[in-house]
């Protein structure tokens, strides 16, 4: 294309990982807790507008509008005490 200049080497590279690191999802775990046992059920990813849960042995996935929603959806299901366990940025990036 006329007129266009890719961007090259270090440059792009630098480019590429602040478009990665301010799009970048929130990461989230559930734990949950039987009688006194308590384990990582899963983690998740929370864009903008929405989010999306998996289970460690992979099994189940859940997605929501956001990561209250599907712990909330979670604890119902497996009728145990849950926590959401909000790892690193919230809120996530995206659109």
């Amino acid at each position: 294309m006329p007129g266009y200049e890719p961007k090259i080497g270090q440059e792009f590279g630098e480019f590429a990982r602040e478009l990665a690191v301010e799009e970048a999802p929130g990461l989230f775990a559930i734990v949950d807790q039987y009688d006194n046992e308590g384990q990582v059920a899963g983690y998740g990813l929370e864009f903008g507008d929405r989010a999306e849960f998996v289970t460690v042995e992979g099994d189940f996935r859940l997605s929501g509008v956001d990561a209250h929603g599907i712990v909330d959806l979670y604890g119902r299901m497996v009728d145990a005490d849950v926590r959401l366990v909000p790892l690193g940025k919230t809120g996530g990036g995206g659109s």
